[in-house]
């Protein structure tokens, strides 16, 4: 077994080509020195000892190096804006980043970094040694033929290195080797690791997402304006009071009144955080149902089974004259509802959540009509309590397939016609966008139209979205991760939902599809340095199906075969990909969506493509004579329409990325049309 390459290893490595680096200079100092004092500077990071002959990226790497070194992960995390910054990195700084994900369980960015250390390391021993390391990664990991194929491609290697030097006692050296390489893949599969290899997965996907908060608080990272983490750390804290208060009360014999308890759980709610970071209030249920029983009863007067309408009727005779009085009891029946409501949310109980929900907004809005002295709400009757409200009524109704044929149109409407949109505190903005696009996704399948595909004698059910419901998905999802918090990945989930829209939606220019999926992999690159990692358990977004290309059997085939076409077309990344004369060359075909495939008009382009059309695109394909995405008119209005529509959606990611973050990243701004 060979196990990671040791700190001591890496540094010998490192120092090698400094002095390769700097030999170019021909001093002879270069190439000598103490290395013990090297050594010292490379694990100090704090040293004072500068020398101007000393690659820059030394300092660098003895920084990284000492993290790494003393299990510091988080800390190595926090550095990356650092790294990004320099785009010479040496492969073993690269190895280090692959062992740190891979130590706080992430999986796909710590292969990816290991990938590129093999493909930056020149020198043949080190480009082994890193080979068999991702062979090691593959097997912890259970992918077995991975591992096996790493030394498959280390052979290679071997023997190609054997042909360089062409004489018979590097033969007898290459059979040995081969013997070596056998006993090695044995014992790799075996599990034989005596020396324990540090590239043991911490599954940091678990751990709580106030806990990832902590440890990358902790290490001073780089927190942004607009966080996520100081969210998750506003709504621990306030559950936190909530969690303590409630049970202080419940060890008191006399029982007081303790308001603070449900403001704070309420406070909470408003935030529309992550459903697990209520798991420790909610996991005392039962206790938390008695206080509040406890807490109605102590106002008979409230009948919380009461119609909306009735209810605002009746607060005019029950003699409150003063203002404070009317709201201070308002108050108390809005937070008990909506509290409610979210403990029903949080069970998936959508249907009773929304009848609390509901409550809540209609008396919301018939005490601004009839109860003047609450005409200018404040507290739990702001403004801000109906935009919250109407946000989780609208993700119920799409999670209820009870409610969603016939509601949504109107919840759709009634966010529409907010007084003011939810501004970005909390990520508020982003949520509303992407409940808001839900919705139309979901009436995208509630009115499409259906048809059946025969294939060898066998139909099969195939729906064409509705486009106009489609576009306005793919708009509101656009807002939506250009007004995400800086810090949160959930936003990944929204960007393939964009680039899913894109293909179902039809005609689309191919150039619109790629902008999205460079989008999509520069953040998915950037969120994997960044504090949090999510998992299903931290019950983050609510969407019916997760992972929607994820879903369909050739989602992400079409994907990538789309990624194949744009790098096999001439000229893609020039202006004049935009040219109204290439017709409908570069408009993706109608795409028609199955239970568990999507499928796809197979002639859509004319001969002019000279490379392989969206024909090998995909095994499910129909015939042409299906109406496609539009008519077919020799005119050129039909494409320019087309295609100024695919500009407007990266103009309109831009121009609301630029407003909220106030910049665009340098290699987006690059493909801006």
């Amino acid at each position: 077994m060979v196990p990671l390459p040791s700190l001591e290893e890496l540094e010998v490595d490192f120092k090698s080509l400094v002095v390769m680096s700097n030999s170019v200079e021909g001093t002879p100092e270069n190439e000598s020195g103490d290395k013990e004092s090297w050594s010292d500077e490379l694990t100090e990071p704090n040293s004072s000892a500068t020398s101007p002959r000393i690659d820059p990226n030394i300092v660098l790497y003895s920084h990284i190096a000492f993290l790494y070194e003393q299990r510091k992960f988080y800390e190595l995390l926090a550095s990356i804006p650092n790294i990004n910054t320099n785009s010479s990195l040496p492969s073993e700084i690269h190895l280090m980043l692959a062992c740190t994900l891979f130590r706080l369980g992430r999986i796909t960015g710590g292969l990816r970094e290991m990938s590129l250390a093999i493909e930056l390391e020149p020198i043949y021993y080190k480009r082994e040694k890193y080979i068999k390391t991702l062979s090691q990664f593959f097997n912890k990991i259970g992918m077995k033929e991975e591992a096996v194929s790493c030394f498959g491609e280390i052979i290679h290697m071997a023997k190609a290195e054997a042909l360089k030097k062409n004489d018979g006692e590097h033969g007898q050296q290459m059979s040995l080797k081969l013997r070596r390489y056998q006993e090695e893949l044995e014992a790799l599969l075996r599990g034989d690791d005596e020396e324990e290899v540090v590239m043991v997965v911490e599954d940091c996907s678990n751990l709580s997402l106030v806990e990832q908060a902590k440890r990358y608080l902790s290490a001073n990272g780089m927190i942004p304006k607009m966080s996520m983490v100081t969210d998750c750390m506003a709504v621990s804290d306030l559950l936190g009071k909530a969690n303590k208060a409630l049970e202080e009360w419940n060890d008191e014999v006399d029982k007081r009144p303790a308001s603070d308890i449900l403001n704070w759980i309420f406070d909470a709610v408003k935030y529309l955080a992550p459903l697990s970071l209520f798991d420790e209030v909610y996991q005392i249920l039962p206790l938390l149902e008695t206080f509040m029983n406890w807490e109605m009863c102590r106002f008979p007067e409230i009948d919380y089974g009461m119609d909306p309408i009735k209810f605002a009727r009746k607060l005019r005779t029950w003699g409150i004259s003063n203002k404070t009085g009317i709201r201070s009891l308002c108050c108390i029946i809005v937070k008990h509802k909506v509290v409610m409501a979210h403990i029903e949310y949080y069970k998936k109980n959508y249907s009773a959540a929304i009848i609390h929900f509901t409550w809540v907004f209609k008396v919301m809005k018939r005490l601004e009509r009839t109860v003047p002295i609450i005409q200018t709400p404040v507290g739990c009757l702001s403004l801000e309590t109906k935009q919250v409200v109407l946000l989780y009524l609208c993700n119920c109704y799409c999670l209820d397939p009870a409610y969603s044929n016939s509601k949504l149109p109107h919840v759709i409407t009634q966010m529409a016609t907010l007084e003011s949109p939810p501004d970005s505190t909390y990520g508020r903005s982003c949520k509303y966008f992407t409940f808001l696009g839900y919705a139309y996704e979901k009436l995208a399948y509630n009115e499409a139209q259906s048809i059946m595909i025969w294939k060898n004698g066998t139909g099969t059910s195939a729906f064409r979205l509705k486009q106009s419901h489609i576009m306005d998905m793919l708009r509101k999802y656009i807002l939506a991760t250009a007004n995400g918090l800086d810090d949160d990945p959930s936003v990944l989930e929204v960007y393939d939902r964009i680039i899913w829209g894109i293909l179902v939606h039809g005609g689309i220019h191919l150039r619109t599809l790629w902008f999205f999926i460079v989008l999509k992999n520069y953040f998915y690159l950037e969120f994997d340095f960044g504090c949090f990692q999510l998992s299903k358990g931290h019950r983050y977004l609510q969407f019916e199906i997760n992972r929607i290309l994820d879903f369909f059997v050739n989602g992400w085939e079409i994907v990538d075969k789309c990624k194949d076409l744009c790098s096999d077309i001439e000229g893609f990344e020039s202006d004049d990909i935009w040219n109204v004369d290439h017709g409908n060359l570069y408009l993706i075909p109608q795409i028609y969506v199955t239970s568990k495939s999507l499928v796809l008009m197979n002639e859509q382009y004319d001969d002019r493509l000279d490379v392989n059309s969206f024909v090998y695109m995909s095994k499910y394909q129909i015939k042409p004579k299906i109406k496609s995405c539009f008519k077919r008119t020799k005119e050129t209005s039909i494409y320019k329409e087309r295609i100024d529509a695919s500009q407007e959606l990266i103009h309109l990611w831009c121009t609301a990325y630029r407003e909220h973050h106030h910049t665009i990243p340098g290699i987006i701004s690059d493909l801006v049309v």
